[in-house]
């Protein structure tokens, strides 16, 4: 009998702690307020997301210098490698986008620049009025960490493919250390330009790590030639690496990441490309596995995402996707044109081509673009330029422009973005 009674008041207890817990009351409303901190439940519990900023290349002009060497993809020893090289660890360069020194730098953003000892690293800024941004957007349960990803910003696609495997090593490493604290973090990436490129280049080190490529000695890892190719060369670049990371522990900088990878795959949850320069290279891994969610952002006015055709066998960069469209899949890949000052007009939002000659050129034009004004090559419009994605504008030009969103950049707006895309509800 006393069995029954105590499994009669347990039973009671469990009952009204489970009440008080999941159900909206006084007393636990009450509770909350006493409490000096809010009691997080199993429902709320909090998402971890590594957040990580990745620019683009670095002094491309100085490519020039070794034209011969850069267009051969051979820039090993060249007058413009070294330079870059120089320059690259000059902070004077890290003040008007989100890039720090080299690797994988984590960062607590801030508008004060007495936190950052009053230098003008603007990764501090940009990236706090992202989170700013986001944090109103995101679920409140979300925690989110900051870094920068650094690499060498060199024309490249050997070196971009290399440092792919940096980037995946040293990415792991920081991800094994969240697990040991009992965390398993999301992963959410933001790159400009070329780094959207190396970003991509992390499909090909997955694909060839988790299939065993290193083993093979097939020459057709993919019914595609274009990423049969570039599994190959990445294939290539992973064998020429050490064989484990205590052979390269004693080396300097990235270097100490040049190992062959042993964990794998990384999954991204979220990957948005600024301005990236769509190759026939990394095209084929836009639609990899690794990136469960993919938003390409583009515009009218970014004529240097089109300018590359020294490091692809094109003559030239596309803005967007179109020879792989019909792989698409719903919500998992999605491109869009960014577009400043204008009215889009379409009944079932499904698909956008504006008429160039329809659209009104931007007010400040030049003596020739005014009597020209009638002529589609001499428009201009208020659309952001290259390093308006990614870049501060810290110049007049930006207040001659009437630049909506200056000094700051287009992807500070980034969780905007994706909630409207979100909201047209594309299925």
């Amino acid at each position: 009998m006393k069995n029954i009674i105590k499994k009669i008041v347990l039973a009671t207890v469990a009952i009204l702690f489970l009440t008080f817990i999941f159900t909206d009351n006084p007393i636990r409303n009450h509770f909350y307020d006493w409490t000096t901190e809010k009691i997080e439940f199993l429902p709320k519990r909090n998402e971890h997301w590594v957040n990580v900023f990745v620019h683009g290349s670095f002094s491309s002009l100085l490519g020039f210098l070794s034209l011969k060497n850069v267009v051969n993809d051979n820039v090993d020893d060249t007058n413009y490698k070294k330079l870059t090289n120089k320059m690259r660890q000059d902070s004077f360069f890290y003040n008007n986008q989100p890039m720090l020194k080299e690797g994988l730098i984590k960062i607590e953003p801030t508008f004060d620049v007495k936190k950052i000892k009053n230098t003008k690293l603007v990764a501090y800024p940009i990236i706090k009025a992202y989170q700013t941004i986001a944090e109103k957007i995101m679920p409140k349960h979300q925690v989110n960490h900051f870094y920068t990803y650094g690499w060498s910003g060199l024309l490249s696609l050997s070196y971009r493919r290399k440092e792919a495997v940096r980037f995946f090593n040293e990415l792991n490493t920081e991800i094994e250390r969240y697990q040991s604290k009992g965390i398993t973090p999301k992963i959410r990436i933001l790159s400009h330009s070329h780094g959207g490129n190396l970003v991509l280049n992390l499909a090909a080190v997955n694909k060839v790590l988790s299939s065993n490529l290193l083993e093979t000695k097939k020459t057709k890892l993919s019914k595609n030639p274009e990423k049969n190719e570039s599994l190959i060369k990445m294939v290539e670049t992973i064998k020429n690496l050490a064989t484990t990371s205590q052979e390269t522990i004693n080396k300097k900088g990235q270097k100490i990441w040049d190992y062959i990878p042993t964990k794998a795959p990384i999954i991204f949850d979220e990957v948005v490309f600024f301005g990236v320069p769509v190759q026939p290279e990394t095209e084929p891994f836009y639609f990899n596995k690794t990136f469960k969610k993919t938003y390409l952002f583009y515009s009218q006015e970014d004529h240097i995402q089109k300018a590359d055709w020294v490091t692809s066998k094109r003559l030239y960069s596309e803005q967007r996707l179109n020879n792989l469209i019909k792989k698409i899949k719903k919500n998992k890949f999605i491109q869009a044109k960014l577009m400043i000052g204008r009215e889009v007009k379409n009944d079932r939002l499904q698909k956008i081509d504006l008429d160039l000659e329809e659209e009104k050129p931007k007010e400040n034009q030049t003596f020739l673009r005014k009597i020209f004004g009638g002529k589609k090559m001499f428009k201009r419009f208020i659309d952001p330029t290259h390093t308006e994605l990614w870049c501060t504008s810290w110049t007049q030009e930006s207040e001659k422009k009437n630049d909506l969103f200056g000094p700051f950049p287009i992807a500070i707006l980034t969780s905007v973005l994706i909630k409207a895309i979100e909201n047209l509800n594309l299925n």
